[in-house]
């Protein structure tokens, strides 16, 4: 069955290869075949962007909330030496390639698999600084959105980085909003964004998230007036309300409905070894395919690779 997400979505418009490698040729325990064995290690790539996002989300859901659930937030000093404590953690395990010989759920949080230790033979000193500056900036800012952390307070129904699943249109519709708080007839939706750029929107991916709740909790007949949206731009400490229609859920539904019938075609009911890579969208930008994490599996992004190496590429 088909996963729908709002990222998949983006990356099967983005590139339909990046697409087929990650949700259909990746698999979790295949050891013994080397091409999903691979593709499973290489879908786990982050650049550092993404890596300083995600020492900032960790930072929030495992220290910063569960401290303000029990008494206060706590100080910038504090969330700083446990953000990078891990970063520091996460780096060492990255540096030595551990991701290719032990498992997530063995690693928990120190697993770390960065691009540029699989292929640019590790971070440079710009780019470390880059991500610890990220870091810093974002959690230097989070004491500002106070009425948000008096609001985890107060509030008993919390779901962080929870994975709301639906079927819908056969298919597996999925929404793994960075927090969600339940009060009466009102759903908040926070998204944590550490934007490179201030102009990024995240409106269509809170919407989408909104539209999947909808139908989750399809007994509660709720409306888009019941819903908050709240993108919380850490790097500036913003809080910028998103607003949402009957309208943006019939846009979510036809990007759903989209997103099935495009790769309904790719697939076309075969096993994944009888898909030809090369019969498959490419991204217009070669700067899309040189920091594609799959590129040692394409030939297009990795033409020095062997040709028995890539039977996927046919």
């Amino acid at each position: 069955m088909i996963t729908v997400s709002f990222s998949s979505d983006a990356t099967v418009r983005t590139c339909e290869r990046r697409w087929f490698l990650a949700s259909i040729v990746a698999h979790p325990t295949a050891n013994k075949d080397l091409i999903r064995r691979d593709a499973r290690l290489l879908r786990q790539l982050v650049h550092p962007e993404a890596w300083a996002g995600r020492i900032i989300h960790s930072t929030l859901e495992d220290f910063v909330i569960p401290a303000v659930r029990e008494g206060d937030l706590p100080k910038s000093e504090k969330m700083l030496t446990h953000a990078l404590d891990l970063l520091q953690r996460q780096a060492e395990f990255s540096r030595k390639r551990l991701y290719r010989h032990i498992s997530k759920s063995k690693a928990g949080k120190d697993f770390c698999a960065l691009y540029a230790d699989e292929y640019d033979g590790g971070l440079t000193k710009t780019q470390r600084e880059q991500v610890e500056f990220r870091v810093t900036t974002a959690l230097g800012n989070a004491p500002r959105v106070e009425t948000l952390w008096s609001e985890i307070k107060m509030n008993q129904r919390l779901s962080i980085e929870y994975s709301f699943r639906i079927r819908l249109y056969d298919a597996l519709i999925e929404a793994k909003p960075d927090l969600v708080i339940v009060s009466p007839r009102r759903i908040k939706i926070v998204d944590w964004k550490c934007w490179a750029s201030l102009t990024a929107d995240p409106s269509d991916q809170l919407r989408f998230y909104a539209y999947v709740l909808e139908k989750y909790w399809s007994n509660q007949k709720l409306r888009p007036e019941n819903f908050d949206l709240i993108a919380v731009n850490l790097l500036n400490g913003s809080v910028n309300p998103v607003p949402c229609t009957e309208d943006h859920w019939d846009e979510a539904d036809d990007r759903v409905l989209e997103f099935i019938e495009r790769t309904q075609t790719i697939v076309q009911g075969r096993s994944w070894d009888e898909i030809p890579l090369r019969s498959l969208g490419a991204p217009r930008s070669p700067t899309t395919c040189e920091r594609c994490k799959f590129r040692a599996i394409c030939r297009d992004a990795a033409p020095q690779t062997k040709e028995e190496e890539l039977c996927l590429a046919l």
